[in-house]
C-alpha cells in the first residue's frame, strides 16, 4: 500500500480543522484563525506520526484522547469560560465519533475492506467524497 505524505496530511489537517472550528462554534466560543490553523496542523501531524509508533492498544487509545484534548485546547481562546471550554472538548468528542461514524457507513457503501489491524483499506474510497460529505 502507498501512502502519499501530502495527501494524508491534507485529509487530516481539513478533517482536524473542520471538527475543531464546529466544536468552537457548538460552544460559542470565539475562533481565532491561528489558533484554529494551529491545531489543525498539531492534528495532522499527529495523524501521520501515530501510525509509525507500535503501541499498546490502551496506550494507543489514551495518546488518541489526550491528542484530541491537546488539539482544543490549542483552540480555545485562554479568556474562554471553563463552561464553554467544557463544552467545546465534548463537542468535539462527539463530532469525532459522529464522523467516524459516517465514514464507517460510507465506507462500507462503497465495498471498502477491511484488514484487522490495518483499519480500512481506504485506497479504493472517493475521497473527494468524504471530505465533502464532511464539509457539509
Amino acid at each position: 500500500m502507498v501512502v502519499y505524505l501530502e495527501v494524508a496530511i491534507a485529509e487530516n489537517c481539513l478533517l482536524d480543522g473542520l471538527l475543531v472550528y464546529l466544536a468552537l462554534r457548538v460552544a460559542h466560543c470565539r475562533v481565532k484563525a491561528w489558533r484554529l490553523l494551529l491545531s489543525a496542523g498539531v492534528g495532522a501531524a499527529e495523524a501521520v506520526l501515530f501510525p509509525l509508533f507500535a503501541l499498546p492498544p490502551l496506550v494507543a487509545y489514551l495518546v488518541k484522547f489526550l491528542g484530541g484534548a491537546l488539539l482544543m485546547m490549542l483552540a480555545v481562546p485562554q479568556k474562554t469560560p471553563k463552561k464553554s471550554a467544557l463544552l467545546a472538548h465534548a463537542a468535539f468528542f462527539l463530532l469525532t465519533f459522529a464522523l467516524g461514524g459516517a465514514l464507517t457507513a460510507v465506507y462500507s457503501f462503497f465495498g471498502v475492506e477491511y484488514a484487522e489491524g490495518n483499519g480500512y483499506l481506504v485506497e479504493r474510497a472517493p475521497v473527494g467524497l468524504i471530505l465533502g460529505g464532511a464539509g457539509v
